[in-house]
């Protein structure tokens, strides 16, 4: 109770203790049962009062007679069979069904603010005269600006008294000191989260709803206000990524998945940064119950989040491909031979889930790096600057995914999930990331980075018995069973193959003519490439197209158009004499420079043009060590290499080769 003194006019000092018991009754209940809409419990009395109308009646007495402790351990007590209640055959969550219990909790918890001078008015006199009432438009809360005598009417004043007064009298009064309450006594402090929690969930089903309604008319929801329902869905941004930590069960994935796709059609990277802190948050929570043991662990698995992933990362590379140009063309003759998938909505949830289980943290680090793509193309800039930041930035992802990879998850799903960390094209499932990287690479001329990378979607798929069942690693789990392939193959004959192909003969030709006719950076540069291409190639998988190939005629000036037949593959014969050619030419090259004279800082100049060459091609060599089970051309093609390496040591390390005084 609380205490309070007074002084009489003859001096004496009274003491006033007001305990809840006196204040019992004190105030007249609003709780009806109009406000118990989806109780499903028995009655508790012979007035067939529910024993949810009773607790919510206790807690609106206790919280009358400022027993915030009392009201808030009913309040637990309640939201908690609210929540549990399995009532009715609907799909939604128990909690919707007892939206106006819940509001009605909050209403009696709702801190008010201080009533200042401000805030209120007397209308003019002749109102006053009749009712002497507040005149204030709207709700003491609001704090707005007083009315004028113009604005003002008996009839308006009696009616917001009558709404002042009952927002005032119901529950804590203005400038109640609930933070500090709460602060002091814990479990008020606990019943005030699950409040804003349950009311949370509320709000977000009925954004969902809204929505949902709205979508048929092609209209962007708005709330009662008109704004934008998505903009209130990132104002609690915070908010919503906290409560889907703290009660899982309460925030399920499928909600989730429903609100960030309200967000994402108007701002991409705040609906990609909530999603990623929602999966985030469940992550967090399996870990903790896997440290634990918990046999619920299952009720937090990151496999539940296939649909939100699917939603992230949309279109993802097992989705069917919209492209212009992504249809099976007849004169296709390899592509159009082989089988395509076109998975449904369940298969490709399905194929995430395959990954989530595997390794969940390497496929959320693929939703920042769609958040950081994003950031990059918004920026905007000039084309090749953009291109440039993109392949650095999917290149660091990859690296990060390796280690992932190496330290979390089961080492056999890992193995089958057809993530290569060594090509970065792999490492996500986004096919929008794919392509732009890959698009990025060809702007660029990183067209050996392109070759390796697009591979994977030209491997032949598994072969899995009829009687197997569905398994990572079939068919559904390679690359190539999806339409995405045909694009990417398609850019890879038409455009990457001719292109390096056509680096690698103007390097030649030019070495027939003069070998030392080139700058170094050209040697080395083609080289690397070629290196690149002949150890990074895992797949001896190629595949042929026929295109149209516009030409012009000299004589005439008239453009014809033939068709010809592309590979997605450069011979393997072509790529080793060419490594020999140029190899050769860029040693003769580096001789010719250390012959100039023989001082030594011709040496320095040598080992500044050899050693960017020699670290590469190490690095590469390096890289393949860990190959299983290499194959025969593999081997003797890093023999090849490392055999040049040995004769481009003596220049790289600045010194004179025998023979040189």
């Amino acid at each position: 109770g609380s205490s309070f003194y007074t002084l009489s006019s003859c001096g004496d000092l009274y003491a006033h203790r007001v305990t809840p018991s006196a204040l019992a009754g004190a105030t007249a209940s609003r709780i009806t049962g109009d406000d118990m809409q989806g109780a499903s419990e028995s009655t508790g009395d012979m007035q067939g009062e529910t024993v949810l109308e009773r607790d919510m009646k206790s807690v609106e007495a206790a919280v009358s007679a400022r027993d915030l402790k009392g009201a808030a351990e009913v309040v637990l007590n309640v939201v908690q069979r609210l929540r549990a209640d399995s009532a009715g055959d609907s799909d939604e969550h128990p909690i919707l069904r007892h939206a106006d219990s819940i509001k009605r909790l909050c209403d009696l918890f709702k801190a008010k603010p201080r009533i200042k001078h401000t805030s209120w008015a007397l209308p003019p006199a002749a109102v006053a005269l009749s009712s002497g009432l507040l005149a204030d438009s709207t709700s003491i809360a609001a704090e707005s600006e007083p009315v004028t005598a113009s604005d003002a009417s008996p009839s308006a004043a009696l009616k917001d008294f009558a709404s002042d007064l009952a927002y005032v009298a119901y529950g804590l009064p203005p400038d109640f000191p609930l933070e500090s309450t709460a602060s002091r006594q814990p479990v008020v402090w606990q019943a005030l989260e699950q409040l804003n929690m349950a009311n949370l969930r509320i709000r977000l089903g009925r954004l969902v709803e809204t929505a949902d309604r709205a979508g048929d008319t092609g209209s962007v929801p708005t709330d009662a206000d008109g704004r934008p329902l998505w903009k209130s869905i990132v104002d609690r941004e915070r908010q919503i990524m906290q409560y889907a930590k703290a009660e899982p069960a309460l925030f399920d994935a499928r909600l989730l998945r429903a609100v960030v796709k309200l967000v994402l059609p108007h701002d991409c990277i705040a609906g990609l940064t909530l999603g990623l802190g929602i999966c985030q948050a469940y992550l967090s929570n399996q870990r903790l119950h896997e440290q634990r043991g918990d046999a619920e662990s299952e009720s937090v698995s990151c496999t539940m989040l296939d649909a939100l992933v699917h939603v992230l990362l949309f279109p993802t590379v097992f989705d069917t491909d919209t492209s212009a140009g992504s249809a099976a063309d007849s004169s296709d003759s390899a592509m159009a031979a082989r089988p395509v998938l076109v998975p449904n909505v369940q298969m490709v949830r399905e194929r995430i889930s395959e990954c989530l289980a595997a390794c969940p943290e390497a496929v959320f680090e693929m939703v920042r790096l769609e958040i950081s793509i994003q950031e990059t193309v918004l920026k905007g800039g000039e084309q090749k600057a953009v291109a440039e930041d993109i392949v650095r930035i999917v290149q660091r992802h990859a690296k990060s995914v390796r280690v992932l990879l190496e330290n979390t998850g089961e080492p056999e799903q890992r193995m089958h999930i057809q993530i290569h960390a060594q090509y970065p094209a792999t490492t996500t499932l986004s096919a929008s990331a794919v392509r732009l990287y890959l698009n990025s690479l060809l702007s660029t001329r990183g067209y050996d980075e392109h070759l390796v990378n697009s591979q994977w979607w030209r491997v032949a798929p598994a072969a899995v018995p009829a009687d197997a069942g569905h398994v990572i690693g079939s068919d559904i789990g390679w690359l190539s069973s999806f339409p995405l392939a045909r694009m990417l193959n398609r850019q890879t004959a038409s455009a990457i193959v001719p292109r390096m192909q056509r680096q690698i003969d103007v390097v030649l030709a030019t070495i027939k003519k003069e070998p030392l006719g080139l700058e170094p950076r050209l040697y080395r540069d083609t080289l690397l490439k070629v290196a690149r291409v002949t150890l990074l190639m895992r797949s001896d998988q190629h595949l042929s197209f026929v295109v149209d190939v516009a030409s012009k005629n000299k004589e005439t000036g008239e453009t014809l158009t033939t068709r010809q037949t592309v590979s997605t593959a450069i011979d393997s014969s072509v790529l080793a004499d060419a490594f020999d050619s140029i190899g050769s030419a860029f040693l003769m090259l580096l001789e010719a420079l250390t012959r100039h004279s023989s001082h030594r800082d011709a040496f320095k100049r040598a080992a500044s043009e050899a050693l960017p060459l020699y670290e590469s091609l190490s690095q590469l060599l390096e890289s393949q060590r860990n190959v299983r089970d290499p194959t025969d051309m593999l081997k003797s093609r890093m023999m090849a290499v490392r055999k040049y390496l040995r004769k481009l040591e003596h220049y790289a390390n600045g010194q004179q080769p025998s023979g040189q005084q």
